[in-house]
């Protein structure tokens, strides 16, 4: 090969990389920017609707929670993913179609996809989109535009207003630390469990001992406090089991530190051979919780002296 091909072949090397760079680079065309303009201070609540379901979750001010279809409690994890992944979504700030009759194709309309809204605490909207989804990609656009842009990330099923993604599996969440007592009521006994500046305190009719720190059956239930994952929900459905839980098979009285307390009542339902359960004087909501919990909580003074 003679050198002055070898120049032309280096000239053309040198050219191509000048293209990509000033291609992926330079070119304004194809910047990658956020796609929602909002900012999380100014959100006060959320709501995603499709043509089966709609969501809405609000801030008090100082927590989240579920607003609509009724008032509950939060799935935290859900709520952390939503504002680490869909807020921050990026997408290149070229459409990907312009016409209306691309809508379909990329399930950006109001019958196919999720209309997500943000509204401050005015209740003014802040910001919108429909976001749909077309094989593993999700696709958005403004409900009064016709650009259809392609997202970075797949936030589809993360905007899916499914009320059983967004609603907190756990029927209480306390840290062990704030448990001054837990009172145990079942046919074969009743046993308090207190907490002292050592160790724990076991006390019924007939015992009383400090329960050994590494004693496995204690751990066990702290942690079940800690978090009592429920297999499913009962809405408004009180008077189907108010009879059962007018005989339940286990009580639990959590008392804090702080004076307050949370009470649980377990009855078991035959039909489904799993427990029922309401917390407190809710009649609203009822949980369905496994045997192995009641199980848990129904075991001889002697599985606490090891």
């Amino acid at each position: 090969m003679s050198k002055n091909n070898r120049i032309l072949i280096a000239i053309f090397v040198l050219l191509i990389i000048a293209f990509l760079v000033v291609r992926y680079t330079k070119d304004p065309r194809e910047r990658r920017e956020k796609f929602f303009k909002v900012n999380i201070e100014n959100i006060a609540s959320i709501e995603m609707k499709t043509v089966r379901d709609t969501l809405v979750i609000s801030n008090d001010g100082f927590d989240w929670y579920i607003d609509y279809p009724f008032h509950f409690e939060i799935e935290q994890t859900r709520l952390n993913n939503f504002f680490t992944q869909v807020l921050p979504v990026e997408t290149s700030s070229t459409p990907v179609a312009l016409s209306e009759e691309s809508f379909p194709n990329y399930q950006v309309t109001e019958d196919r996809g999720t209309v997500l809204k943000f509204f401050d605490r005015n209740a003014q909207l802040i910001d919108s989109a429909i976001i749909g989804r077309s094989g593993t990609f999700a696709y958005a656009r403004r409900s009064e535009d016709n650009r259809v842009y392609q997202l970075f990330d797949n936030i589809s099923f993360m905007v899916n207003p499914n009320l059983n993604q967004w609603r907190s599996n756990n029927i209480v969440s306390i840290p062990r630390g704030q448990i001054s007592s837990i009172d145990v009521t079942y046919e074969l006994n009743q046993y308090t469990i207190t907490a002292t500046d050592t160790l724990w305190l076991f006390t019924d009719q007939e015992h009383t001992f400090s329960i050994p720190e590494n004693n496995n059956n204690l751990r066990r239930i702290l942690t079940k406090i800690e978090r009592m994952n429920l297999i499913n929900y009962i809405d408004y459905q009180y008077e189907d089991y108010m009879s059962l839980l007018l005989d339940p098979q286990l009580i639990l009285t959590i008392r804090l530190i702080n004076d307050t307390v949370t009470s649980l009542i377990f009855a078991f339902d035959i039909d489904n051979e799993n427990f029922i359960v309401q917390r407190d004087d809710m009649t609203d909501h009822l949980f369905i919780i496994d045997t192995d919990t009641v199980d848990l909580f129904t075991r001889s003074p002697q599985h606490f002296e090891d």
